[in-house]
């Protein structure tokens, strides 16, 4: 059980790191919390863009939307609009990785939201960072997996090429898996 004195430590040091980066923390909690509330009224908006799914998607790239707008929509224009919108956040979310370092393997133990077995293996194995980290980019390109990439050296460059070509996969399989059983 943690004490008293443990938990004001712990805030005092993440209080630290946001501070010395302040702006640049600011600005990127912005930038989310623009994007979570289109998201949201993309969701209030449901009802009225059924008609119009990518459209949609646009707003909120929730797998039922896009499950939604693949048979009705051309791939190039479904790959665009999905890929867009699933990769605006990953520069964000990476580098909010990178301002916090290590202190994302904490949070991703406390939360419970990456098997701890994954941080732990992440943090001590270099050759597990270096080619492990590369596949879980490309095969779960979330905000998550991004902010753990940005905590472990991976490369900016390399992470977004690895995400965007891992979203565009994503959404072709989508589009062809559904167009199939549609």
């Amino acid at each position: 059980m943690l004490s008293g004195m443990m938990v004001v430590e712990k805030l005092r040091s993440s209080s630290e790191v946001l501070l010395s980066n302040s702006t640049l923390v600011r600005t990127q909690l912005i930038f989310l919390s623009v994007l979570t509330t289109i998201s949201w009224i993309g969701v209030a908006l449901t009802p009225l863009l059924l008609d119009h799914p990518i459209v949609l998607v646009g707003f909120s790239p929730r797998l039922v939307f896009l499950t939604i707008a693949a048979p009705v929509t051309s791939l190039p224009m479904f790959l665009l609009v999905g890929t867009f919108r699933l990769c605006v956040a990953d520069p964000v979310n990476f580098s909010v990785g990178k301002v916090l370092g290590p202190k994302v393997h904490e949070r991703m133990k406390r939360r419970k939201r990456v098997p701890e077995w994954l941080t732990a293996r992440l943090s001590q194995t270099r050759l597990f960072r270096k080619y492990a980290m590369g596949a879980l980019i490309f095969f779960r390109p979330t905000g998550i997996t991004m902010n753990i990439a940005g905590a472990n050296g991976v490369s900016g460059k390399q992470a977004s090429v690895l995400a965007l070509a891992g979203t565009m996969v994503y959404l072709f399989t989508l589009h062809a898996g559904v167009g199939y059983i549609a």
